[in-house]
Formats: structure tokens, sequence, C-alpha cells
């Protein structure tokens, strides 16, 4: 079986033959403050991977219809902050594994973290928004992760 990051890389590929205008960012642990940077005000996706290159949470931010500010950077701090009052990968992790808070936090630092954002505009650009909505069901239809209910 083709591990879910290569699959992951041809569907991307593909969405540069669809005419899906996207740029991919590697949010490495030891530079995710800079990382994130790039990703403040955009619309996109976000992808968690395990060491085995195997897909286990999908969000999206950046898609609110509301003006609130939560662009891709917010959702992805979200998840990566303590607390899992805050974090929608969090409280799968505790329900999935049955591990404490602290113990879905040390997972959730030991994971990968991407990013695809949709677009080169901000947050408001209905096009992009649409698109991210689309791309995030049908990656989440195609590889199921097990922390998306």
């Amino acid at each position: 079986m083709v591990d879910d990051l290569v699959h992951f890389l041809k569907t991307l590929n593909d969405l540069i033959k669809s005419g899906i205008d996207y740029s991919y960012i590697n949010i490495s642990s030891d530079q995710r403050v800079k990382d994130l940077v790039k990703t403040k005000g955009k619309v996109g996706i976000y992808i968690f991977m395990d060491s085995k290159n195997t897909i286990v949470y999908i969000g999206k931010g950046g898609t609110s219809r509301k003006s609130s500010g939560k662009d891709l950077r917010f959702r992805i701090m979200q998840e990566l902050s303590t607390g899992h009052n805050y974090s929608t990968l969090s409280k799968n992790i505790i329900e999935n594994d049955t591990v404490s808070e602290s113990e879905s936090k040390s997972i959730i630092d030991n994971l990968q973290l991407n990013a695809i954002i949709i677009g080169d505009k901000s947050t408001n650009c209905r096009n992009d928004i649409l698109k991210t909505e689309a791309l995030e069901s049908f990656l989440i239809l195609i590889y199921d992760p097990k922390n998306n209910k």
C-alpha cells in the first residue's frame, strides 16, 4: 500500500492540473512560529501526519463567513494550543486514543504539520473559500483521517 504522503503529493499535483492556485508549506516543528507567519490572513487547509506519513487530521481556516479573524494561522494556532477546549484535534485524540490532555498535547507536538494555502488573496475571496471547503471535504473523504469526525 502506498503511504498517505505519496498519494497526497500526487493529489496536490492534480490540483495544479485542475487550475487551483495554491502553495504548499511544510511547517517544521522547530520553526513553527516563522512558518506560520506565511499563513496569516490566508485561506487554506492544514494537515497533521504521524511519523509514518499517515494523515491523522485535516482542518481548514479562513473560511468563516464572519470577519472574526479565523484565518488559516488562527485555526492552526488553535490546534497547537494547550487545552482541548480550543483544539478539535486534541479533543478527538483524547477520545480516540483514551489519553490525558497533556498526552494529547505531546502527541500533537510530535505530528508533522503541513498547510495548503488556496489562492494568493486574503480570507475574503469567496472563490478561494469555496475551493478550500471543497478540497477539505474531498481530502477527508479520500483519507478518512482517524481524528476527523
